[in-house]
């Protein structure tokens, strides 16, 4: 199976559902990782945080990255970023993307999810992930047990170097989500999404 996953800034994807990818890796599937921007207004400029990207996209085993350079805190709302995104699936040819949450209060998680949906319109499988600024509202309709790969996803965050201490990125509170997950789905470790659509 072909997985394509979007995020608005690196570190968004692994947050949400780093665990998930590398799960669809061992499995055998085939992932792409879509970021919008390089996250250059986080602490950081946009050559280190893309460097770090693609470190953590190397440790999830992903197979492609795709980093559009759009601004940070200023991703466009534009038929030519969908022109771009829907090439993007076009070409990989996925049966299931993972996105943001719609309800978002960072501007760019919210746009890349809504222009994220457009493009992946036609997908059998759409699912979206929960992050730092998601509304609390959020509702969790599917898990997908991480407990086989919560290890390498905290791996992942932590490639993050030039993020120091930031609270989004601390692994213990990462860990804490995941195991309430877990516990919520009957298991040790999970990541929880919506589902906007799931045909299989």
């Amino acid at each position: 199976m072909n997985i394509i996953a979007f995020g608005a800034h690196p570190d968004d994807i692994e947050i949400g559902a780093g665990g998930t990818i590398a799960r669809h890796v061992a499995e055998g599937d085939k992932v792409m990782m879509v970021v919008m921007t390089g996250g250059e207004e986080g602490g950081a400029d946009a050559d280190t945080r893309v460097k770090e990207l693609h470190e953590s996209a190397k440790i999830l085993g992903v197979h492609e990255v795709v980093c559009l350079g759009y601004p940070d805190t200023d991703v466009p709302e534009s038929p030519e970023v969908i022109q771009k995104l829907d090439a993007l699936v076009a070409r990989w040819k996925p049966q299931r993307a993972y996105l943001p949450f719609t309800r978002e209060i960072h501007q760019d998680h919210r746009r890349t999810s809504e222009q994220a949906l457009v493009a992946c319109r036609n997908l059998p499988q759409i699912l979206m992930y929960e992050g730092p600024s998601t509304f609390p509202d959020f509702e969790v309709h599917y898990w997908i047990d991480i407990t086989s790969t919560i290890d390498k996803k905290c791996v992942s965050i932590a490639a993050y170097g030039s993020q120091g201490e930031k609270e989004i990125l601390k692994i213990d509170a990462i860990r804490s989500l995941n195991r309430f997950r877990g516990f919520q789905a009957r298991g040790t470790y999970a990541e929880g999404f919506n589902v906007f659509r799931f045909i299989q």
